[in-house]
């Protein structure tokens, strides 16, 4: 079996009110040595944070005055990104309430129904925002006949997917996101000659545009030319040694050969490129020594990145085919067997984690708000305290949230920072399989580290004993 992966296609848009460039999700350029260039320069990222800093608490009717952007379509494109997707709803339809011209929320809301597989109010929705979009906005259309034809393919109209891919082409000839979309229906469609000629022409536009060569590999293939399908997938992967899905058709291949070591490398290296990978099927079709050459890979990653969930995830689901079972994708909110103890003591369940001590302060793996960082132990702290580095992050990319701040910062300091002793709530801090929930911490400005915490942050955990010989932090559990 082989398998064409169809990745998110989001069109997402700035509110107008912050007076940046479009938010660009295309896939990353890349260098021959691979390299991305990103499409928003510093400079931007700062306008974007600061706009947002300072108008997201603004009231709405400040907005509708200076001709900006609703509060409650703001709102919305929060929740959407946040995947929060009934607020969102209810954001969108309150700025098309108070405003049924605005083109954009209708655009959104479109986005969310075909997130949610509501396939015919997406159309509906779509068809409105294409409407009310002047025609003289060629950009806005274009992106609007793109959605649709999104949509269209997922209502298995796939004559009135062409057309609309084709209408956004015909307005925006250069944009190569665009020619791929187009280019993987024709795909899908089994149109392998047109969809072949878009792929090139999209290499054409952009020659690191890694899903493109992906494209004319599974053509390739499909053509019965699996010689030169490897020779795509491979030259893929070394263009974009990053590029999960590239990593994981070489694997494809090579187990078609009987390569099973060499298919279980590129396995391991799309994996740990990103936890969400489709790895699912591919694993599936592991047996024998194979099979048994996998999870002991898994397991030995998984003893030196105790902090990644995904390893012990896809083992159990491995160690599940001996029974017959079916292994599934992982997920943000894939569950883990129960973790095993270190060990247990009159005082209760001990958890040991691999700690580096640095600076007089012990350095463990962790993560917040499901993003993987360095989180330090400091035995004098008294309260929890966050770079502001490391919360222009994650606000940016929106694992944290505006309300997520005791008090909001009405505006960046000097250096762009959030001013030092602001208040933030962590929805929550994982060390190991352990679990904080609402961590209270202060901003620093100086802080060089992503999160330092204490004996006091971390009591409801149990009580911390250090282990620099060891190189362990212990949590002695209540």
């Amino acid at each position: 079996m082989f398998f064409i992966w169809r990745p998110h296609k989001k069109i997402v848009n700035l509110p107008r009110i912050f007076n940046t460039r479009t938010l660009d999700t295309r896939p990353q350029r890349v260098h021959a040595y691979g390299s991305p260039t990103f499409h928003i320069d510093m400079k931007h990222r700062f306008v974007h944070i600061l706009a947002t800093l300072s108008l997201a608490f603004a009231l709405p009717a400040a907005a509708q005055k200076t001709g900006t952007q609703s509060y409650d379509y703001m709102r919305g494109v929060e929740d959407y990104k946040a995947e929060k997707y009934a607020d969102a709803q209810r954001h969108f339809e309150k700025a098309i309430a108070a405003n049924p011209k605005d083109a954009d929320s209708h655009h959104y809301l479109a986005l969310l129904f075909n997130e949610t597989k509501q396939y015919r109010e997406a159309l509906e929705a779509c068809s409105k925002a294409l409407a009310l979009t002047p025609k003289k906005d060629k950009e806005g259309q274009a992106s609007h006949y793109d959605l649709r034809a999104q949509i269209n393919l997922a209502l298995a109209d796939s004559t009135a997917a062409i057309a609309d891919f084709t209408t956004a082409i015909k307005l925006q000839p250069e944009n190569e996101n665009y020619l791929r979309n187009r280019a993987d229906a024709y795909l899908e469609m089994g149109r392998l000659d047109e969809a072949s000629a878009d792929y090139e022409a999209v290499i054409r536009l952009n020659e690191g545009y890694t899903e493109a060569y992906l494209g004319l590999g599974q053509i390739a293939h499909r053509r019965g030319q699996d010689d030169e399908a490897l020779r795509i997938f491979e030259r893929t992967v070394r263009l974009s040694p990053l590029n999960e899905k590239a990593h994981l058709l070489v694997a494809e291949e090579y187990l078609r050969r009987g390569k099973t070591h060499e298919a279980t490398e590129e396995i391991m290296d799309a994996i740990e490129q990103e936890a969400t990978c489709e790895a699912a099927p591919i694993l599936q079709q592991l047996e024998g020594e194979a099979l048994q050459a996998m999870i002991v890979k898994m397991e030995c990653r998984a003893r030196k990145n105790q902090n990644v969930i995904v390893w012990p995830f896809y083992i159990a689901q491995l160690k599940d085919t001996k029974e017959g079972r079916t292994i599934a994708n992982f997920t943000k909110g894939s569950k883990l067997p129960a973790a095993t103890p270190a060990a247990e003591d009159a005082n209760g369940v001990v958890t040991e984690l691999a700690a580096t001590k640095t600076g007089g302060m012990f350095r463990v793996e962790g993560a917040i708000n499901d993003v993987t960082l360095a989180i330090h132990y400091d035995a004098n702290s008294t309260k929890a305290t966050v770079g502001s580095t490391d919360v222009l992050f994650l606000l940016k990319n929106s694992y944290v949230k505006m309300e997520d701040f005791v008090q909001a910062p009405k505006n960046l300091d000097a250096n762009g920072q959030i001013p030092d002793g602001t208040e933030i709530v962590l929805r929550q801090v994982k060390l190991g399989t352990l679990v904080l929930e609402n961590l209270h911490a202060t901003v620093s400005t100086s802080q060089k580290v992503a999160l330092i915490v204490g004996p006091d942050a971390l009591s409801p955990l149990g009580t911390i004993e250090t282990d620099a010989t060891k190189r362990v932090l212990k949590i002695i559990g209540k």
